[in-house]
């Protein structure tokens, strides 16, 4: 694993493992459901998110650059400042993949 702060596979790992780490909540359903920007089935599955946890729902959606999951996760009261283990926010994360979204 690369030690750089914004290499593009490393963001992809372990933003994923991020979010499977979530117990009881079908996490690769929800990843396929974000990536394929459906938020119908993101809707669905994160309800059964805590809303604490939200969170990495909106740093995943917006490094793939789901902008109606990222709006989905902010009415839920997702936290547009939350940071993932290396400290990238929602914003870091879309601008860094060229797939800049309102966070």
């Amino acid at each position: 694993m690369s030690n750089s702060l914004w290499d593009e596979q490393e963001i992809s790992v372990s933003l994923r493992a991020f979010v499977l780490r979530e117990p009881n909540a079908c996490p690769e359903e929800i990843l396929s459901a974000v990536e394929a920007d459906d938020v119908v089935a993101v809707k669905k599955r994160a309800a059964l998110f805590p809303a604490a946890k939200l969170n990495k729902l909106l740093l995943y959606a917006s490094w793939k650059g789901s902008l109606a999951t990222v709006e989905a996760m902010l009415e839920r009261h997702a936290n547009p400042n939350a940071a993932d283990s290396a400290g990238r926010t929602c914003l870091h994360l879309s601008a860094i993949n060229g797939r800049l979204v309102s966070c």
